[in-house]
C-alpha cells in the first residue's frame, strides 16, 4: 500500500447560525487519498461535501481533526493543490492568458517560464484563439474550461474539483469530463490524484476509482472501490450507479466504517440481468 498523498483525520466542522445553535456539517470524517487515483465525494444536499473539499485544500480550517499532506499538517492554502469551483474562478479584468499566468505566481518562476506554461496549458485545454479574450466575452463552457486550465497550470499534485460541470450544458460537460480523464491518464505533467465532488452519480462512476458516500450530518456512510472498466454502456456500471443512489437516498443509521457491503443488485438493461458486488474500501 503506497503512502497517502492527503489524509483527512477525524474532521469535524460546525457553523454558527444567526440566532440559532451551531449546525454540525461534518462529523468525524476520516479517509485517505492515494497517489494516482480519482476519488469522488457524493451525498445528499447539505451533507458537507463542499465544506470537506475546502478543508482538504486549506481554504477553511476544520473545527477539530486535521488534514495531512505528505505527512505534514495543512494549516493554510496548499500551493501543491489546484482548486476548481462550481462557478468559473477568473479575474474579470484579466485576459485568459493573464489568468493562466496569475495562477502560477506561487511558483516564483521567470517571466518566460510563466508564459511558456500558460501557452502549453492553453493548447492542452483547447483555449487557442481565446488567450486575449476577457471572461465576459467567453461562453459558459469556455469560462469553465479556462478555470480548469488555471487549476492545472502550476502542475499540482492534487486537484480538488467542486461540481465543476454543474453550471454548463450536458454536451460541453461530457466533453470536459472526457478531456479531464484523458489528460489525467496520458498527460506529461498530470496531477497525481483528483478529488471531485458531484451530485451526478453517473458522472463519478465513470471517473472515480473510489467513491466516498457522505450521509447526514456529514458522516461517511460507505467508501466503495470501483474496479470496473469505464464504459458508459456497461450493465455493471449501471448497476453500480443504482446501488450508490440507493445508499445516498437511504434513511436510517450510517453503516459502520470498514465493513463489507454486498451490493447485490438485479438491474435489467434491455434483455440483460446481472448481479454485482463490490468490496468497500477501509475509510481509515
Amino acid at each position: 500500500m503506497p503512502e497517502p498523498l492527503c489524509e483527512a483525520r477525524n474532521i469535524t466542522k460546525q457553523f454558527l447560525q444567526p440566532h440559532r445553535s451551531a449546525t454540525r456539517v461534518l462529523d468525524d470524517v476520516t479517509f485517505a487519498i492515494f497517489p494516482n487515483e480519482v476519488v469522488a465525494v457524493v451525498g445528499p444536499s447539505g451533507c458537507g461535501k463542499s465544506t470537506l473539499l475546502r478543508i482538504l485544500g486549506g481554504v477553511i480550517p476544520p473545527g477539530s481533526g486535521e488534514v495531512l499532506y505528505r505527512g505534514e499538517v495543512v494549516t493554510e492554502l496548499n500551493p501543491r493543490m489546484g482548486f476548481v469551483f462550481q462557478s468559473p474562478a477568473l479575474f474579470p479584468w484579466m485576459t485568459v492568458l493573464e489568468n493562466l499566468e496569475a495562477a502560477q505566481r506561487p511558483l516564483g518562476l521567470r517571466r518566460d517560464e510563466v508564459r511558456a506554461r500558460a501557452q502549453r496549458v492553453s493548447e492542452v485545454w483547447g483555449l487557442v484563439g481565446l488567450e486575449r479574450a476577457f471572461p465576459h466575452q467567453l461562453s459558459p463552457g469556455a469560462k469553465q474550461r479556462a478555470s480548469i486550465a488555471c487549476a492545472f497550470t502550476h502542475d499540482p499534485e492534487l486537484v480538488l474539483m467542486d461540481e465543476p460541470f454543474r453550471q454548463i450544458d450536458e454536451v460541453t460537460a461530457e466533453l470536459l469530463r472526457a478531456q479531464l480523464v484523458e489528460i489525467w491518464h496520458h498527460g506529461d505533467a498530470k496531477p497525481r490524484s483528483i478529488v471531485i465532488v458531484s451530485d451526478d452519480i453517473r458522472e463519478v462512476v465513470n471517473m472515480a476509482d473510489r467513491i466516498v458516500i457522505l450521509g447526514k450530518p456529514g458522516r461517511i456512510r460507505q467508501i466503495i472501490a470501483n474496479p470496473l472498466p469505464r464504459n458508459i454502456y456497461s450493465v455493471e456500471l449501471a448497476a453500480l450507479v443504482s446501488s450508490i443512489e440507493e445508499i445516498v437516498h437511504a434513511e436510517g443509521p450510517d453503516d459502520d466504517h470498514g465493513t463489507t457491503l454486498a451490493l447485490a443488485s438485479e438491474r435489467r438493461v434491455g434483455r440483460f440481468s446481472r448481479s454485482v458486488s463490490f468490496r468497500l474500501a477501509d475509510s481509515k
